[in-house]
């Protein structure tokens, strides 16, 4: 007879594989009566329904400044405890600093914590049966909701709330609100990036990366309110991006939701308006009171250039994105953008175009002079450009900032991109070491830019960012970029602190260096004054100088007077975080950075890639003998994105049910298809451990016999 430690060794390794599927709710394809998506388990054909997610963003707008609240709501169709994590984007200068987490009844506001110190939080909560969530931050415009012990049937509401500046340029006031991630492309080889950030590893990849075949139909609901009061008479307010529904209220203030109700998570929002013109010129500054500190929002546009003189020579070189992820609307776009570009140049300017995807090419050896006959080749070599391949972006940056410019001259590098990288951060650091006196533009062409990358990258090189969201706005926004790089500069700006030189008081600024402006953008500042005197000198006011033109230009702005409220505070924190992150492609010392990261965002309460938002239930919800469902939620593919293009076409079809009719659009897209998957979830429980437990038990048991026999 066997001996008893081996039979119980036996009976170990033969039922722990199977503890994890022995649940009689699972479900079969057969199951599926209307379109879901599912989850797989680790029995082969059993399925536990995917919790849904809806998202609802109230937008309201007051001055240049955006006060945003997301509502992510999961709701859990099954009979089963599941945990979800979804991949979103968040504007890259937003400034995350409020969450909740509302479940059966009670909301519990989120504590900001150090980052590995929420994930421990988390986990234990998780283990416990408690109802969870969690915040991170993997990238400035990348996040990650966790949420755990979602009950059968029920929904759990994550709520965040982030303070973000609205972009101002030409006269018209911008805003985006991104919805999709897309997926991005890592380079083979690369081991390790400048930036201290785990998430940036190109070998991980993505913090989660399912991203859900076309064919199953759209997932992921949003629905988007805006409240503008703009203060001033405003001439339009309009979306290239979405139908909207736009309800007057009054001389400055409209409501705007969208036409369509919802839209299904798979490109940016976008709303722009415009204030009437009136002779009197932009200028705000707010003010917050916080303990013994004052913290300053400025924003002033100074006045255009008079008799501009004509623009000098310069050599303008176009870097032109053509790897697979811009396959469909995208291609076409940037096509388009390069041909209106190349039609603005003048016969004394030089030019050049670089495109890339695994390879680089240059259309000459280098830059020529613009003649009629060189444009038109270039129009024809940019007309045959198609998309396809890697994104290997990097020997097209060095190609455009090799050498230097021709004597006389500025060059001036226009990169028109979608960004869907991961080495961010060592393209940072090339760019930093190679921009000499060049100026480097960056144009986000596409649905879901990687607005990340093209803003710091434009910061890095001392230029601008664009967005084109679509073939209509082309014309318009090149034209609005080139005027920017044939118009003077406002230059040699800075700020004298009149009444606050000699008090003692320390201030700090950022952007720390001021940077030249091009005709109609404004300068924007964030500053704390701290270790005050008792009170404010009088005067206490701050004058920006500089000069427009050759002419000197100065404005005066005053303490006393400025518009008191909250958000400066949490905004010069974001600032500070940012201008320390960019230190890092300077040759700034990580550990500081990180420590001084750390410090800032929980002093502000600020999602950072060092620090998380987490909230967790006092009780238990979950029975300890219930297993629990946990994988990531699948996001959609960019809208106009070629799906073989980004993937490939080897991806075999896993189920082919289309989502059910419904006259409602939310629930019309709840109920997509069951998954054919791109990197979909392939486990649904921690049955790998118990697999190996087994396994262990099994290899423990035959040994043990082997042995006796032996003896």
């Amino acid at each position: 007879m066997p001996h008893p430690i081996h039979a119980f060794l036996f009976l170990i390794g033969f039922f722990t594989p199977f503890a994890a599927s022995a649940n009689p709710g699972l479900i079969t394809s057969k199951d599926v009566k209307s379109g879901m998506l599912l989850f797989k388990t680790v029995t082969a054909g059993k399925h536990v329904p995917a919790p849904l997610l809806g998202t609802e963003v109230d937008i309201a707008l007051s001055g240049p400044v955006a006060r945003v609240r997301v509502t992510q709501k999961f709701l859990n169709p099954s009979k089963h405890w599941l945990e979800g994590r979804y991949l979103f984007p968040l504007p890259e200068n937003a400034a995350v600093n409020r969450m909740t987490l509302k479940s059966a009844g009670q909301e519990i506001i989120a504590e900001i914590r150090e980052r590995q110190a929420a994930r421990k939080i988390f986990t234990t909560a998780r283990k416990q049966g408690k109802r969870a969530a969690l915040i991170e931050q993997h990238r400035p415009n990348m996040f990650t909701t966790d949420v755990a012990n979602i009950g059968p049937n029920r929904t759990v509401t994550v709520t965040l709330n982030y303070l973000q500046l609205v972009k101002y340029d030409q006269g018209h006031f911008r805003l985006r609100f991104p919805t999709v991630v897309a997926p991005r492309f890592t380079q083979k080889g690369l081991k390790r990036l400048a930036s201290p950030d785990p998430a940036e590893n190109p070998g991980a990849g993505h913090p989660g990366t399912p991203v859900a075949h076309p064919d199953i139909g759209k997932l992921n609901p949003v629905k988007i309110r805006v409240a503008l009061r703009a203060g001033v008479r405003l001439a339009t307010v309009t979306s290239a991006t979405h139908r909207l529904s736009i309800e007057t209220m009054g001389e400055g203030a409209r409501n705007v939701s969208l036409a369509d109700g919802v839209f299904a998570a798979d490109r940016d929002f976008e709303l722009e308006w415009r204030p009437a013109k009136t002779p009197k010129p932009l200028m705000a500054l707010f003010r917050e009171d916080l303990a013994d500190e004052i913290y300053l929002l400025a924003m002033v546009l100074p006045p255009s250039a008079g008799n501009a003189p004509e623009p000098a020579p310069r050599e303008v070189i176009f870097i032109l994105d053509r790897s697979g992820s811009m396959g469909g609307q995208s291609i076409k776009q940037a096509r388009a953008a390069i041909s209106a570009a190349l039609a603005r140049l003048r016969p004394i300017d030089r030019f050049n175009v670089i495109r890339f995807s695994d390879k680089t090419d240059m259309l000459f050896p280098q830059s020529v002079r613009a003649s009629s006959t060189d444009i038109r080749h270039a129009e024809a070599w940019i007309a045959t450009t198609e998309a396809e391949g890697g994104t290997m972006m990097k020997p097209a940056i060095v190609s455009a900032l090799r050498g230097a410019a021709p004597e006389g001259m500025l060059r001036q590098v226009v990169f028109l991109t979608d960004g869907a990288v991961s080495n961010e951060s060592a393209l940072f650091d090339e760019i930093a070491k190679r921009l000499g006196g060049a100026r480097l533009f960056t144009v986000g062409i596409g649905s879901a830019p990687n607005s990340h990358f093209m803003r710091r990258a434009a910061r890095l090189g001392r230029g601008g960012f664009t967005h084109i969201a679509a073939i209509s706005q082309v014309r318009a926004r090149i034209d609005g970029l080139l005027r920017k790089l044939e118009r003077p500069l406002t230059t040699d700006l800075k700020i004298d602190w009149i009444g606050l030189e000699h008090s003692g008081a320390v201030i700090t600024a950022y952007p720390e260096r001021l940077p030249d402006l091009y005709d109609g953008e404004p300068l924007r500042f964030t500053a704390r004054i701290s270790n005050l005197p008792a009170e404010l000198p009088d005067p206490s006011c701050l004058r920006l100088s500089g000069l427009i033109a050759g002419e000197d230009w100065s404005q005066t702005l005053h303490i006393r007077d400025a518009q008191q409220g909250a958000g400066p505070g949490t905004l010069w924190g974001r600032s500070r975080i940012e201008a320390l992150e960019t230190s890092l492609h300077r040759g700034a010392d990580p550990e500081s950075v990180k420590q001084a990261v750390t410090a800032t965002g929980l002093r502000h309460g600020i999602v950072t890639r060092y620090t998380s938002l987490i909230a967790v239930d006092k009780t238990a919800a979950r029975p300890v003998d219930e297993l629990l469902f946990r994988k990531d939620l699948p996001r959609n593919l960019p809208q106009g994105w070629d799906f073989d293009k980004v993937f490939g076409k080897h991806l075999k079809q896993l189920d082919s049910h289309r989502p059910a009719n419904s006259a409602d659009p939310v629930a019309r897209m709840h109920r997509a298809a069951l998954a054919r998957t791109v990197d979909l979830p392939q486990g649904a429980t921690d049955a790998e451990l118990r697999l190996m437990v087994g396994f262990a038990a099994l290899l423990l048991s035959g040994l043990f016999l082997l042995l006796r026999r032996r003896t």
